[in-house]
């Protein structure tokens, strides 16, 4: 099984989902569901993660976020 790029990139800068969540301000689950796909963000929710993720760059943010 391969590690998604999102959490990678989560995984990465905050060393687990949960410790992102608590920096998002969002629960482990809602960060877990739409890492895994079970859960689909919005566009706001998605805003929030470039922010905090530090997502600058179009191709990073295609990679992390559509694929």
């Amino acid at each position: 099984m391969s590690v998604s790029p999102l959490r990678g990139r989560i995984v990465a800068m905050f060393g687990t989902i949960g410790k992102f969540a608590e920096a998002i301000g969002w629960s482990r689950r809602k960060v877990s569901n739409i890492v895994n796909k079970k859960q689909e963000a919005t566009a706001s929710d998605i805003e929030k993660m470039a922010e905090i993720l530090q997502i600058t760059l179009p191709d990073e943010f295609r990679i992390l976020f559509l694929t």
